[in-house]
């Protein structure tokens, strides 16, 4: 008896997407390409710049963190090279925060920041954490 009802089970399975005139199997659909970095206006830009500018002057730590978390995905030259200024900071939260904001930077002036402080910087070599984030 279980063998007859799970023949008849499996031939139904089998038969009904015939019966239900799907001759094709389902079309998977393609995943859709990453979305473009966010454009951001040139006055923005200017703006975050500047702001970050400040930031780094300055002693707060946190302060500069949020400055450059700010900066990520921003495509502005000036912006990547007032961001790799961070990259020289002694606070190892900012000099992962730079290295964050510069990697998701679509500009090649982040990367080459990044690779030129990758060969350079012992102290990126010496931090684990920052060393595993490039």
């Amino acid at each position: 008896m279980r063998i007859l009802v799970f023949g008849t089970c499996l031939t139904c399975l089998l038969a009904w997407p015939a019966a239900a005139g799907a001759e094709d199997p389902p079309k998977i659909a393609k995943p859709s390409p990453a979305p473009p970095a966010p454009v951001v206006p040139a006055a923005s830009a200017a703006e975050l710049t500047q702001q970050l500018k400040e930031a780094l002057g300055g002693s707060d730590e946190e302060a500069q963190v949020e400055a450059l978390a700010a900066a990520r995905g921003v495509g502005d030259k000036a912006l990547a090279r007032e961001v790799a200024r961070a990259l020289r900071s002694k606070e190892s939260a900012v000099r992962q925060a730079a290295v964050l904001a510069l990697g998701r930077m679509p500009v090649p002036e982040a990367l080459d920041a990044l690779h030129d402080t990758l060969e350079r910087d012992r102290r990126l070599k010496d931090d684990e954490a920052l060393f595993a984030l490039t």
